[in-house]
């Protein structure tokens, strides 16, 4: 993921920079590094598809779409993690901190949440984790805009990742 630093009026490309940095910053986490491992060794061996798909069924289990009041990004890997992964509800033995937190092994007990920039972060920092390149997808209509991730994988594939459109959307 190419992040710059953007100096414009244009608050999508504001926003899509903040995104890039959290999402750069979250990938190289203990959480989401192990995280994303755990999830992609549950599909066969270099079925890059299956690792994204993996990822993205287990983001629809632990995260809600909620719509913002006014317009928030995630601008850390904590406010991902706490957030938008649901760490911070889930604070325990194996999940001492957001930053140190083993998904698969703790007891979730509460979701994450968020819209479709916040989700788009998490599912690019995941992609990033598994050495996979994602970028965003904007989609903009008067007054509205709907921001998704398109992951390009190491055998070639463009995935298409938006947990926004479950369950009326599946996976690609």
């Amino acid at each position: 993921m190419n992040v710059q630093h953007v100096r414009t009026d244009d608050p999508r490309r504001t926003a899509l920079a903040a995104m890039s940095r959290a999402a750069l910053e979250a990938a190289k986490t203990y959480t989401v590094e192990r995280w994303a491992g755990e999830l992609a060794t549950r599909a066969r061996p270099k079925d890059y598809r299956g690792q994204l798909r993996e990822l993205y069924e287990d983001i629809v289990r632990r995260w809600r779409y909620v719509q913002e009041h006014g317009e928030r990004v995630p601008g850390s890997a904590r406010a991902v993690l706490g957030q938008v992964l649901g760490a911070s509800q889930n604070i325990g033995p194996t999940c001492p901190s957001v930053e140190a937190c083993d998904v698969t092994r703790t007891p979730w007990r509460g979701r994450g949440w968020g819209d479709c920039d916040d989700v788009s972060t998490l599912v690019a920092a995941g992609a990033l984790a598994l050495g996979m390149r994602p970028r965003w997808r904007v989609i903009a209509s008067p007054g509205h805009a709907h921001v998704s991730v398109q992951v390009s994988t190491p055998d070639g594939q463009t995935v298409d990742v938006d947990p926004v459109g479950h369950p009326e959307h599946p996976f690609g």
